[in-house]
């Protein structure tokens, strides 16, 4: 580790410039224009300054890393709670992708919310997510990355409910909250016993631990504190069967969906497994449930992605089978892998979702494929940058998607904790990619327009503040798997079979799938996202509300009433009961200075002459 005093303390610095953002926006109330300079302007500096602690990592030993003096937390028995940031080799790619792109989506967030009542709002909540990604990030144990995992959680909450008058979109934030709090109990729990068996939660001295030793824990014990742990990635990341609140947190500004749920906070589950992944190779049936849950969840939302006419809501079920990907890679014991992936997903989705959000502010609002088309020679910039996007998402070869797809495919192919089930689902999840992105670039784009004449009439590019983002991100999506460390063999017959899927299917999406007609049956059951959600409604969410009605009106009832009034009369008239206790609760300030005063008096006295010795 480096000592360099003034080194040390730049990762704190990359940490506090959003936080200082968000205290300007919230506290001084600047102009809406001075909102938006003032938190692009933190993230920019946050982000050379990462910029910087990269290349100094980089001339650091292997193994070696850049961390922030130790500062004690809590002190409680045996537990002695550290804060302290880390800057290595995986948390550099996450801070290098929560400034650079969150500082993207800041500078496209002043145009595309220009008309919005309350800017300082939006950029405060904005400013403070990114703070409280970079806690998790750089976080040098597993309670200061719970305190940034609870911190994203709760900006999640304030940015999808950002437009809270509308009930819809109040409920979509309250509902990703609720979810998220099912996976974080999970995530407590393992905290709990990893600290119950081996003493530490600190990461370094974690993996030290495992390294030295393969039997520290009962595998059974082991396997459960993982599965846990797992359990909070599943809500974070969205992954079956916590994965219905991403589709429903569309609800937010488009902004905020390429930050939050394209870019960052959604690939916080990831990142958790991979900083945890010495302990994760030590249980075959933990990768295996994390293989299986994301290649079944990576399946499950490309096909619903298929049947969607929202474009919001395609790219939403979109970043649900992407992560699913990243937990099969994770699964194999591919987490370079998986990182890799997530590195090149953050480029091209929040592309997507910025591009998605150019359309939607040229149609005056509208989100429905179906009322698009032909928005390709009006929309030039928008229409180039979500080409690059979509071809990148369908793994189209050359582009930063293909390699990154390519070597998940490859890690399942040959990894001895694989199986021919998984292969088969990334198979056939690359397949649908490749259909869903070309229909979306077909229904948006190509063919006959379907828009109102009243929205025709104002059709219009979007301004540089929000193409420039746009254009940077279609760079980063082309070159940026250059960006991420990858160093697998190559297999020719993968990556052929892998360019040929990409290929074919994305020209059958753009060609055959906008008029292709489902079976009625089919159609409906993935519009509806296989029912989950309403099952959920059904099973759990309104008995319980038909509970709390019968309480409702059993509380409401006289008689309840009555026996409450005869109970608190009958504590009042006890001997030791709220009437003998009137005295030493009369409200008077002069009797309470009374009491306090004897009773410091008592203390000392007693005090003196415990210790008081003949």
């Amino acid at each position: 580790m480096n000592q360099q005093p003034i080194l040390s303390l730049l990762p704190l610095l990359v940490l506090l410039l959003p936080f200082g953002g968000f205290l300007s926006c919230a506290l001084l109330r600047p102009t809406p224009k001075q909102s938006g300079v003032i938190a692009s302007s933190t993230m920019g500096l946050s982000f050379l300054v990462a910029l910087l602690l990269f290349f100094k990592l980089q001339q650091l030993p292997a193994g070696e890393y850049i961390a922030t003096p130790s500062y004690l937390w809590l002190a409680l028995g045996t537990l002695n709670l550290k804060i302290s940031l880390l800057f290595d080799e995986l948390s550099s790619l996450l801070v290098l992708i929560v400034t650079g792109i969150g500082g993207l989506i800041h500078l496209y967030s002043i145009g595309y919310m220009h008309d919005d009542r309350t800017p300082a709002r939006y950029f405060a909540y904005l400013n403070l997510f990114c703070f409280f990604m970079l806690a998790l990030v750089m976080s040098s144990s597993l309670p200061l990355m719970f305190f940034g995992w609870e911190g994203v959680g709760l900006c999640s909450y304030l940015l999808i409910g950002y437009w809270y008058e509308d009930q819809e979109k109040a409920l979509a934030g309250t509902k990703a909250f609720i979810m998220n709090r099912i996976g974080d109990l999970g995530f407590l729990l393992g905290m709990f016993f990893l600290f119950r068996h081996l003493g530490t939660l600190e990461f370094k001295a974690l993996t030290q631990l495992f390294s030295q030793s393969l039997a520290l824990l009962p595998e059974g014990t082991l396997t459960l504190t993982l599965l846990l742990l797992f359990a909070g990635a599943i809500g974070k990341s969205a992954q079956i069967p916590l994965a219905t609140w991403l589709p429903d947190a569309m609800s937010g500004p488009t902004p905020v969906s390429a930050l939050i749920h394209a870019a960052t906070m959604v690939t916080a589950g990831v990142f958790l497994l991979a900083r945890l992944s010495p302990l994760y190779m030590q249980s075959p049936t933990a990768m295996m449930t994390i293989a299986i849950v994301g290649g079944v969840t990576a399946l499950w939302a490309a096909s619903i992605a298929l049947a969607q006419n929202d474009i919001k809501k395609v790219l939403a079920y979109s970043t649900v089978s992407q992560l699913g990907l990243m937990f099969v890679a994770s699964g194999v014991g591919a987490f370079n892998a998986a990182i890799f992936h997530l590195t090149t997903h953050a480029f091209f989705k929040a592309l997507l979702f910025l591009a998605a959000g150019s359309v939607i502010h040229a149609c005056l609002g509208e989100q429905d494929m179906r009322k698009m088309g032909g928005l390709k020679k009006i929309i030039p910039i928008t229409f180039i940058t979500m080409l690059i996007g979509a071809l990148t998402l369908a793994g189209i070869p050359l582009l930063s998607g293909f390699f990154s797809k390519d070597e998940i495919l490859l890690a399942a192919y040959t990894s001895p904790l694989s199986s021919t089930l998984l292969v088969a689902l990334i198979i056939l999840t690359s397949i649908l990619t490749a259909l869903y992105s070309g229909r979306l670039i077909a229904m948006a784009f190509l063919g006959k327009m379907r828009l109102d004449d009243r929205i025709v009439s104002k059709l219009h590019e979007s301004p540089k503040i929000m193409t420039i983002p746009l254009v940077t991100l279609s760079i980063l999506s082309i070159f940026g798997g250059a960006l991420a460390h990858h160093s697998a063999p190559i297999n020719y017959t993968l990556m052929i079979v892998s360019a040929v899927i990409a290929l074919v299917g994305f020209w059958i999406g753009v060609k055959v799938m906008p008029n292709f007609k489902l079976p009625s049956t089919l159609r409906k059951t993935l519009e509806n996202a296989y029912y989950l959600d309403r099952s959920y409604y059904k099973l759990m969410v309104n008995p319980y509300r038909r509970l709390s009605e019968v309480l409702a009106n059993f509380l409401d009832q006289k008689l309840f009433y009555d026996f409450l009034i005869l109970l608190s009369r009958l504590i009042y008239t006890l001997p030791l009961g709220s009437k003998s206790k009137r005295l030493f609760a009369s409200g008077n300030l002069n009797s309470y200075l009374l009491i306090f005063a004897l009773s410091f008096l008592t203390i000392l006295l007693t005090t003196f002459f415990m210790n008081f010795k003949i």
